[in-house]
């Protein structure tokens, strides 16, 4: 998920005697715009987290995370609080230090080069109307990983393994099964 995925399609790539398939949720192999990139964050995207946890420490970067108007927007609000709820736990035990290496490091990576070489079957899930991982860099996996399925979330927000837990694990076990998805999974 996100930048897990980010990790595991590395990892994938380097290491692909030890994999026998990858699922990506919302990952990207590139998450700053550039001349070449038009998906992901800009300067200004990434120092409204990294300004909000310099000034706030980890309350100002989860507030800035799980900002209403960026998340959850595929559940109603009582769901959204209980979800936003767990994160901001999850967030406030993991720490600031922990939460700005994904904004001061993985951000900055640029792995378009290594997918080509993922060559097991892959599963790339995507969110239609999560702003974070646009739909497009999805679409841009399954075009440059060989083997790859690409499976769209219709209506689903960033953290669709939360707000859609039935879809996304129906998707996960008709892949791990190989079996074609359909309606009646969920």
């Amino acid at each position: 998920f996100a930048s897990a995925g980010h990790v595991a399609l590395r990892f994938a790539a380097q290491h692909p005697r030890l994999l026998g398939k990858l699922a990506v949720l919302n990952g990207s192999p590139k998450f700053r715009r550039s001349d070449d990139w038009p998906y992901g964050f800009d300067d200004i995207g990434i120092a409204h987290f990294t300004d909000a946890a310099r000034d706030n420490g980890i309350a100002g970067l989860t507030d800035a995370v799980l900002d209403p108007g960026l998340v959850f927007a595929d559940i109603g609000p009582d769901r959204a609080a209980e979800l936003g709820s767990w994160f901001r736990d999850m967030s406030y035990n993991a720490g600031v230090a922990t939460l700005l290496g994904f904004f001061d490091n993985i951000s900055l990576d640029d792995d378009r080069h290594l997918l080509p070489a993922i060559t097991v079957p892959t599963l790339v899930m995507s969110s239609t109307i999560g702003q974070e991982v646009p739909a497009s860099v999805s679409l841009y996996l399954r075009r440059t990983i060989p083997h790859a399925r690409l499976a769209e979330l219709p209506g689903a927000d960033h953290f669709a393994f939360a707000t859609r837990p039935d879809l996304v694990n129906s998707l996960l076990l008709s892949f791990i099964d190989d079996r074609p998805y359909s309606a009646d999974d969920q």
